[in-house]
Order: structure tokens, then sequence, then C-alpha cells
């Protein structure tokens, strides 16, 4: 290659990421002034209380943690390196980072401090394995005062994909619902997905009185988060709510504006509800704890994503990712088809 043309490619890979930098500071921008989150609090929340350490990614491959200093423990670590700036192709838009510093932020205020999880780490970091897809995914999984496991995941694709994937688990003496988080994007931002919920652990209607009520209220403040899921992708609407926020979207634009605000208030009145109404307890520890795991195995069965993650990251991979990371469960005794699941996602 010619010293000229050499040149013109470096311009353009630096212009690259210029763009991805823009792009992303103007998300922030929102975040840090209008929901009034510091800056650098945010970015100190996670590497300060789960560690952090640099990741060096390559392309069509997994992501592999480099050297880290001697005072992070092995329990001690964030191989994903989240919050990321920049998306991996270096230009996309990282269009659901905005939400996760939000989170951080969020626990930040409250005083909610996070205690590392044993997990295996390849699980909290990979590459694409498709040589024809640049993907990468990150993940964090804690437990706090009030949550015996918080875990989050986040798929860049660049263009292809944006996905932020986020559940809370309370503690099994707590009998609050799960809080289920799932932000969607495809093909440029021009199909968009968007999932929040209280998972219920009974459909009676003293606990939905409890614990749904109160997000139906706040559902019913945005029309464009009032659809309804279909029954194609799952047969059983058992740990879903009556008060779902679930909404289509063709735009980013209303994705900044419209739901980062909702998320915000959804996260911090969901915080409200477990540390207060959850520990008055009208079920026993048992039930909590079988009724989460019941969530867990209806879940692993029935997750859409199974193909997304097949695709990206492999399927052994993501079989065990499924099974030991995201739902706890023995998969010698489940079996779960990614492809059925795939092809119900894309409808």
């Amino acid at each position: 290659m010619s010293p000229r043309w050499a040149l013109f490619g470096l311009a353009l890979a630096i212009s690259g990421l210029a763009t991805g930098r823009i792009m992303y500071q103007n998300s922030k921008n929102l975040l840090h002034k209008g929901l009034g989150y510091p800056e650098a609090s945010i970015h100190a929340w996670i590497p300060r209380n789960l560690g952090r350490v640099i990741v060096r990614s390559g392309r069509g491959g997994p992501s592999r943690p480099m050297q880290r200093p001697r005072e992070f423990s092995e329990k001690n670590l964030n191989p994903s390196d989240l919050p990321w700036t920049v998306s991996i192709d270096g230009s996309s838009k990282l269009t659901y980072m905005p939400f996760v510093e939000a989170l951080f932020g969020i626990m930040e205020q409250n005083g909610i401090a996070p205690r590392p999880i044993d997990v295996d780490p390849c699980f909290l970091s990979r590459g694409s394995t498709n040589s024809k897809t640049q993907a990468r995914i990150g993940c964090l999984c804690f437990r706090t005062e009030h949550f015996r496991r918080v875990r989050l995941e986040y798929i860049d694709a660049g263009p292809k994909a944006q996905i932020l994937n986020a559940l809370f688990y309370p503690n099994y003496d707590n009998e609050a619902p799960l809080l289920g988080i799932d932000l969607l994007s495809f093909n440029e931002d021009n199909r968009i997905l968007i999932g929040m919920d209280y998972h219920p652990l009974t459909q009676s209607s003293a606990y939905n009185q409890k614990y749904i009520k109160p997000l139906e209220a706040l559902r019913s403040q945005y029309p464009e988060l009032q659809g309804e899921v279909s029954n194609r992708i799952y047969d059983s609407f058992e740990f879903f709510s009556p008060g779902m926020l679930f909404g289509r979207f063709q735009s980013s634009e209303r994705i900044q504006s419209r739901v980062l605000p909702v998320f915000d208030t959804l996260v911090k009145e969901y915080l409200k509800l477990v540390e207060t109404g959850g520990k008055t307890i009208d079920y026993s520890e048992e039930w909590i704890r079988s009724r989460q795991h019941a969530y867990n195995r209806y879940n692993f069965e029935n997750d859409p994503a199974a193909g997304i993650f097949s695709s990206y990251f492999g399927k052994e991979w993501s079989e065990n990712f499924m099974s030991e990371f995201l739902f706890e469960i023995d998969r010698s005794r489940h079996t779960v088809s990614s492809e059925a699941n795939s092809a119900q996602f894309d409808e």
C-alpha cells in the first residue's frame, strides 16, 4: 500500500473513532445534565467496587484480559471493562450505554454497594466467533444488601445490533417481583424493541395489588410503552405483569428523550419497593426460592435471545452461558432449541 493511501486510511479510522465518541458524548449529555448523575461518580462506581481491568478485544475471537494489577483479586474483576465509550466498529452508537451509566448512577446515589459473585470469568467478556460479524458481549454480576443476584449483559455488534439486558433477583427473604430490562436495537436503530417489567412470583390479586399496581400507574403515563408482547415468543404469561412497559420504535431519538427518563424512574421506584414492601412477607422463603427458580427454568427454555448468542458467540459457549450464567440451570436436566427461539425472535 502506498504511503498516500495508508495516510488516507489512517485519517478515516481516526474520523470513525471521533464520530463514535461524539455520538456517545451526545447521549451522555442527556444523562449527566438531565438525570443529574456526575460523570466522575458514574465511572468510579463499578471500578471501585468490582474492579476494572483493561481488555484486549480481538476481531472474530474471544476477548482476553490483559495483565491485571496485583491489588485486584480473582473475585474482583470487571473484564468487560463496562461502561464502554466507543462501539466495536469505531463509529456506531452505543445506544443503551447511557442506560448502563444511569443504573450505575442510581446505585451510587442510593449508597448501594455491589459485592462480587463467583462466576466463570469466561462468561463476563467475549468477542464474536463469527468471522463475518464484529460483536462483543460484556457482563456484570454482583449481589447487594437486598438482592441475591444482579446481572447485566451488553451486546455491541456495531450497526447490526445493540442490546442491553438486566435482571434483578431479590433475596429469598424478599417476596418482591424480579425486575427485568430488555432493550434491543437492530439495523442501525431502525428496529427497536423495549421491554421493562416487574416479573411477578404469582398472579394472585393481592400480590398484584401490592407490587404491580405502581408499575401500571407508571405505564399509564406513556402510551408509547403500552404495547403487547406477541404470544408467538412466549406461550405463557405466568411471569409477566399487566404493567409491563413494552414498545416498538424505528428511531433512537425517542429512546434517549423518552425511554431513558422512564427507565430512570422505573429503577428508582423498584429499589424503593424492594427495600420496603418486599420485606413484609406473606410467603415463605422456600416458596420464594421455588418461584424464582421456576422463573429461571421457564426463561431458559423460552428465551428468544438464544439464537443471537449462538450466532455471535458460538453454540457451545452460548448454551453454557444461558444455563450457568443467565439462569442458573442444571443443563443436564433441561434442553433448549436455539434455532427455534431464533426463528421466534425474528418474527
